[in-house]
């Protein structure tokens, strides 16, 4: 399964956008399913935040959602949250 494609449908689904940064959060398995977590820096055109940082759950099932989000202004903003939160995560 590719988990990324999951992550890119999202965006584009959820923000009508692109991926420009990700890294990957956690994830849970079970026999029967699976559920993975990145937190994704994404841009689009057209709208006053062109720009934002989420974590995007993606399944098994094909399911896909966006959570706990930041709408930003500019790439650096956007680049520089998803760091942030990398460093929230790191081990």
């Amino acid at each position: 399964m590719n988990y990324l494609m999951g992550v890119d449908d999202c965006i584009q689904h959820v923000f009508q956008g692109e991926v420009i940064g990700l890294f990957f959060a956690d994830a849970t398995e079970h026999d029967d399913y699976w559920e993975r977590r990145y937190y994704v820096a994404w841009q689009r055109e057209g709208a006053v935040h062109n720009f934002g940082t989420h974590l995007v759950c993606v399944d098994s099932e094909g399911k896909h959602a966006a959570f706990s989000g930041h709408y930003l202004t500019t790439k650096d903003e956007a680049l520089s949250d998803l760091m942030a939160r990398a460093g929230k995560v790191a081990v």
